[in-house]
């Protein structure tokens, strides 16, 4: 499902979080791609690392750095697989809503994703991005990847 990596990294003190979703539809080839990005904040937690990612408030362990960047790779593939091949477009798409994350045109954006067969051309920013205190001065990864599927 993965199909491009991107990854920065910096300190968590700014607490500039990246959690991005963009759906282009790819008409020629029956497909939409969807672009996503998101931060992850990993500090060293006894003998290993803890990591979270805002917005989607997922946090794990990992044995190394290495390991946590891996992992969070894994787990957001798994969480966009699982929205967007067991649950459906509609489910997803108010998963995103129920998460924050917004469009500038979001009410627009939402009815016409929700009602169409197809995924429209559409932006979304999480909204909100509160940091547990914890994790104000973990390192900050920022990721980004992309996917495509059937529409």
């Amino acid at each position: 499902m993965l199909t491009n990596k991107n990854m920065t990294m910096t300190t968590a003190n700014s607490m500039d979080i990246e959690s991005r979703i963009s759906f282009k539809p790819i008409p020629s080839e029956h497909r939409t791609l969807i672009t996503y990005s998101y931060t992850t904040l990993t500090m060293k937690d006894g003998g290993g690392y803890v990591a979270y990612i805002p917005g989607f408030d997922i946090i794990y362990f990992a044995d190394t750095e290495e390991e946590a960047n891996v992992t969070g790779d894994a787990m957001m593939e798994t969480f966009f697989d699982f929205w967007t091949k067991n649950e459906g477009q509609r489910a997803f798409m108010l998963e995103l809503n129920r998460m924050g994350f917004r469009s500038q045109r979001h009410d627009y954006d939402m009815a016409n994703l929700l009602k169409s067969k197809t995924v429209g051309k559409a932006n979304f920013k999480l909204n909100r991005s509160s940091i547990p205190p914890e994790f104000a001065s973990a390192q900050k990864f920022n990721r980004e990847s992309n996917f495509a599927v059937a529409s």
